[in-house]
């Protein structure tokens, strides 16, 4: 495993099992931990207008198809009489 070697993938450089706890020595990454690196990377959530148009839209889509609704029914009404 010592001899496996990516660009993307840590090496692994060795164990020590003498004495508890046992050790795994890897190579160290720049930048930082993992953790903190997800974290940034995470994609960030919509902004408040981005959902605030998304509901405007959706309710104007609803008033549309209602509306159209009550329109071809009046129209289909008064072509009966």
């Amino acid at each position: 495993m010592s001899k496996f070697n990516h660009p993307n993938v840590v090496h692994f450089i060795g164990v020590c099992f003498e004495k508890h706890p046992h050790f795994i020595v890897l190579e160290l990454l720049a930048g930082g931990d993992l953790k903190a690196f997800l974290r940034e990377s995470r994609p960030k959530p919509a902004s408040k207008l981005v959902t605030v148009l998304i509901v405007a839209l959706g309710t104007i889509m609803s008033v549309y198809v209602s509306w159209s609704t009550v329109v071809l029914n009046s129209l289909m009404n008064s072509n009966e009489t």
